[in-house]
């Protein structure tokens, strides 16, 4: 299965990559898989984001979009999906 992943900033700041496809194994995969996936290929990013403490437990704290779409951890990619990952913007 392939995707496509649009990084948001700061997160493409970080490694210096703003969209990238993504190379899935199996032919039903989360969210989560596909980031496992990410973090693997960019273990400089995965370092910076636990120094950040922005990892929950190996998944990137970030607002994820797939096809438009708000989605969580647990959420099932289909082949050709596009998944943004956002950076969580809180405020009052």
């Amino acid at each position: 299965m392939l995707i496509t992943l649009n990084i948001g900033i700061p997160y493409s700041d970080w490694i210096g990559i703003k969209e990238i496809p993504l190379e899935l194994d199996c032919a039903e995969a989360t969210l989560r898989d596909a980031m496992v996936i990410f973090l693997h290929r960019f273990p400089d990013l995965k370092l910076k984001l636990q120094e950040s403490k922005m990892l929950d437990m190996d998944f990137p704290k970030a607002l994820y979009l797939v096809n438009g779409k708000k989605a969580e951890s647990s959420h099932i990619i289909q082949d050709g999906s596009k998944i943004r990952m956002l950076f969580p913007i809180v405020g009052g």
